[in-house]
């Protein structure tokens, strides 16, 4: 299995396959917590189990730290962003990005980019397709809180230091 450290003290799985049942991934969904700063993956399934979902609907989980956590199996669909769950990946910055506090941890930040790049080479997906929650699925949302454009600017500024 195939690893990234992204900041993190260990090593996260980009693609876990089991078979041939991988789904097609074109996109990647960007998401904040809009919660407390101390959230992490576990914290974040027992939510969405108590609302009755299956599980943790994020792919991944980008905590404060950079630390980055595995959350729902990357080959099922996710439970992120209605209408965008069969071929996207849902990554979530624990936090609430919304005014006054519009932008993540500076090492939140980074570790975003960073596994986002990768995870873009990994599955093929152009940096214009990352989108905010809030430019996808069919619920209005503030998701991220912060600017999706910004993030993607700063993907591709990012991706430009490794060319």
């Amino acid at each position: 299995s195939r690893a990234i450290w992204c900041l993190c003290d260990q090593p996260v799985p980009i693609r876990r396959i089991s078979g041939t049942g991988m789904r097609p991934i074109h996109r990647i969904v960007i998401h904040h917590t809009a919660s407390g700063n101390d959230w992490d993956a576990a914290r974040i399934d027992k939510e969405h189990r108590a609302r009755g979902w299956s599980g943790i609907g994020y792919h991944y989980v980008i905590l404060q730290d950079g630390t980055v956590q595995a959350g729902r199996a990357i080959e099922k669909a996710g439970a992120h962003a209605k209408g965008a769950n069969g071929d996207s990946i849902g990554v979530v910055l624990v936090g609430s990005f919304e005014a006054p506090n519009p932008e993540p941890a500076p090492m939140q930040w980074l570790s975003a980019l960073d596994f986002v790049l990768a995870l873009c080479k990994r599955h093929g997906i152009g940096l214009d397709q990352v989108y905010g929650h809030n430019e996808v699925g069919t619920t209005a949302t503030l998701c991220p809180g912060f600017s999706p454009r910004a993030f993607r600017d700063a993907l591709e500024r990012h991706a430009g230091q490794y060319a």
